[in-house]
């Protein structure tokens, strides 16, 4: 069954319980709607939004208008990626363990081939023989700055000055003694985050997701383990602070906006 509906001029369809639009975006008592202009045929290029028949939104191509509103968040997903299931992730804070042979360590042009290492640029790394042969030129215990050269290979430098200016430390010697590694500093890490619905965690351990969808992150404090990764509840997918109707003038400049 369609009709007219001469008070807001629109063709309605009955959908078995109330007659509803059959163009544009409007809920079923009509009170909430998007209109493209003011009156029919007018074409001047504006999206109006309505809440509870109370034009809340106006957007133009050139600006962004905002009534009413008490509470205004936006989303601060920034390097921030969707928790999927099944997804095997690398956490930032593990050690890469190592056998510093000829294949690894490279006396030519000191680097070290770490293949998918998870290091980033400038996380700062402790080196550890554990018990075996020291590489040459690096220190037991010693905490390096780690330059990134690509997904596959890395350099170290002795401070961070050195690492702004390219100056690596000199590798001498190899060693076919296992189990040496390179961990990285926890207060040099930059955290992995993933979010779930407005909840965003940092990656603690390395492995897989939960395997069904329906078993995705719900902590909102703390660490919980998702299938056999640690994620530790970091905030809201929103920003911080939330900005309040009565902080700013009701006229945006979208220009100013970084999402």
């Amino acid at each position: 069954m369609i009709r007219y509906n001469s008070e807001v001029l629109q063709f309605e369809g009955f959908n078995g319980i109330s007659f509803v639009s059959l163009g544009g975006v409007r809920d079923v008592d009509l009170d909430t709607f998007v209109t493209a202009e003011n009156t029919t045929a007018e074409d001047d290029d504006t999206f109006r939004f309505f809440n509870e028949n109370i034009r809340t939104i106006t957007l133009t191509k050139d600006k962004y208008t905002l009534n009413n509103a008490d509470e205004v968040e936006y989303t601060d997903l920034d390097k921030v990626n969707l928790w999927v299931e099944g997804t095997t992730v690398t956490s930032p804070y593990a050690a890469t363990s190592f056998v510093p042979d000829a294949t690894v360590v490279s006396t030519a042009d000191s680097s070290f081939t770490l293949t998918a290492h998870n290091l980033v640029e400038g996380v700062i790394v402790a080196y550890a023989a554990t018990g075996g042969t020291v590489i040459g030129g690096l220190g037991d215990g010693t905490e390096y700055y780690v330059h990134v050269v690509d997904a596959d290979t890395i350099k170290l430098a002795v401070d961070e000055n050195s690492l702004t200016n390219a100056i690596y430390v000199p590798i001498s010697g190899t060693s076919t003694d296992p189990q040496h590694t390179f961990t990285p500093v926890a207060a040099s890490v930059t955290d992995v985050l993933y979010y779930y619905e407005n909840r965003v965690y940092s990656i603690q351990t390395s492995g897989t997701f939960d395997a069904l969808a329906a078993s995705f992150p719900t902590h909102d404090t703390g660490t919980v383990t998702n299938g056999t990764v640690d994620l530790r509840y970091e905030r809201t997918t929103y920003s911080s602070p939330t900005f309040f109707g009565n902080n700013f003038n009701t006229v945006v400049d979208l220009s100013l906006i970084h999402i």
